[in-house]
């Protein structure tokens, strides 16, 4: 295990940012861009993953699958910690998914089904308290209020306001899951006067107390350590209506995966006829079922790293926050600080259920040297990603501008002319005079007479 070598991590960011590397990528292996995630890789994952990513083709369709398959089941696994920053730190991620439209992100869905089988035995648990409290029993009581009890709904609709999700937040114990597929539906929740949570997004992220007051009821919601996940998936232009800036905190708490672009008309009878992926994420979800039950009756079950691991930690993102800072932005910071913790979890995500598929669950579990290597080639490449997604934001003059002049900003070429620029915009619906307009604005320099260039990418 070599974790010292990190030239991995810049050749990434390289061609993540560099037009040049990337056409010659592309020149050389036209069939397969960007393919960094062997066939190695998914057969070194816990049998679990391997059984969910096997189903598909391409190495984009594998990653979405087991990048969302990781979120949502972060937002479940009971009582799962380690200690980070000297503070306990639990499995919850957030995943934002980048695609244009039937680029593959619609995979993510599939992850969802993996809560069904514990979803449908939370509802006949919660069935059974309702009979039997009809008869004075207390099954809560009988069984010590176990968290299979309290958890009744593991998914909360991201629109929704406030205090609605203060609420539901509440009701699963400061539990649950944020999955919602169009990010303009979360966007504009968030910008309303009645569900601006963003707040409580953030907080979240690193399990911080949450508290809202009731004016109406005169009721106070407080609930401390909440563990929330979150998976949004979108198009670029959805992800800067939510996020209208990097700068914005929810951005550094994300890990972001963009999908490649489909050129061709996908082959909807190549793939065997005979796989049903809904029954392949049923029969995993009940493999998960069987794992959560496992951990459930730990009690809990604390993960660390090895001493090695711990160095080797140190190293790589010693070296990754020098790289994305000098190289790219100094507001990347916080967003390498935040990969660690993404680090952590990712990899106590893996290690637990590794452990419990192997049969040696205990109430203290060590990184194996597999799911270390496993995660870090991911995060390395979370982290290219992570640099091109933050390259590729409008700069700040454009925030405020309607979507059609911000799409025209990103379609205009590095240097154009006037008559360029006009016959773009019609196709953006930007009239001539409104175009001259905004030629003006500092996101523009004027080369000479009727030629210009962008300012920012």
């Amino acid at each position: 295990m070599n974790l010292n070598n990190n030239s991995n991590l810049t050749l990434e960011i390289q061609e993540k940012t560099n037009p040049e590397i990337q056409n010659a990528n592309n020149a050389n292996n036209d069939s397969t861009p960007n393919t960094k995630f062997g066939a190695d890789y998914f057969s070194a994952l816990p049998s679990l993953f391997q059984h969910i990513t096997l189903p598909f083709n391409s190495e984009d369709e594998r990653l979405i699958v087991m990048l969302s398959s990781l979120t949502v089941l972060s937002s479940v696994l009971p009582e799962v910690y380690g200690n980070y920053d000297r503070k306990k730190l639990y499995t919850n991620l957030y995943l934002y998914i980048l695609g244009k439209a039937s680029s593959g992100k619609g995979n993510a869905i599939w992850s969802k089904l993996l809560l069904k089988p514990l979803q449908e035995q939370l509802n006949g648990m919660e069935d059974l308290i309702k009979k039997l409290g009809k008869t004075g029993i207390n099954l809560s009581q009988l069984l010590d209020g176990k968290e299979l009890i309290q958890q009744q709904k593991l998914v909360i609709p991201a629109n929704n306001s406030a205090a609605g999700f203060v609420e539901l937040l509440s009701n699963n114990n400061g539990k649950g899951l944020m999955f919602e597929t169009e990010g303009d539906t979360v966007a504009n929740t968030l910008k309303s006067d009645y569900g601006n949570y963003s707040d409580m997004l953030r907080k979240a992220f690193h399990h911080e107390t949450i508290s809202q007051y009731r004016k109406g009821d005169g009721k106070l919601i407080e609930f401390e350590s909440p563990k929330l996940s979150v998976l949004i998936t979108s198009t670029p232009n959805q992800l800067y209506h939510l996020i209208p800036d990097p700068e914005n905190g929810l951005f550094s708490r994300f890990m972001f995966y963009q999908t490649t672009p489909v050129e061709h008309f996908i082959d909807v009878f190549g793939n065997d006829e005979n796989v049903d992926l809904d029954t392949i994420f049923r029969q995993a979800g009940e493999q998960f079922l069987d794992i959560h039950n496992q951990i459930n009756e730990q009690n809990g079950v604390k993960f660390s790293f090895s001493t090695e691991q711990k160095q080797q930690f140190q190293t790589f993102f010693n070296y990754a926050k020098s790289t994305l800072t000098q190289f790219i932005d100094q507001d990347l910071d916080a967003s390498v600080n935040r990969m660690g913790v993404i680090f952590f979890r990712v990899a106590m995500i893996f290690s637990v259920i590794r452990h419990t598929e192997s049969g040696k669950l205990a109430s203290s579990i060590v990184c194996s040297n597999t799911d270390f290597d496993n995660t870090k080639k991911l995060i390395e490449h979370l982290l290219s990603v992570l640099s091109k997604v933050f390259q590729d934001f409008p700069n700040k003059e454009l925030n405020s501008l309607p979507t059609s002049k911000i799409n025209l900003f990103k379609a205009l070429p590095e240097t154009f002319t006037t008559n360029e620029a006009v016959k773009l915009g019609k196709e953006y619906g930007v009239m001539e005079r409104t175009l001259k307009n905004f030629l003006k604005m500092p996101c523009f320099e004027k080369i000479k007479h009727g030629e210009y260039k962008k300012v920012v990418k």
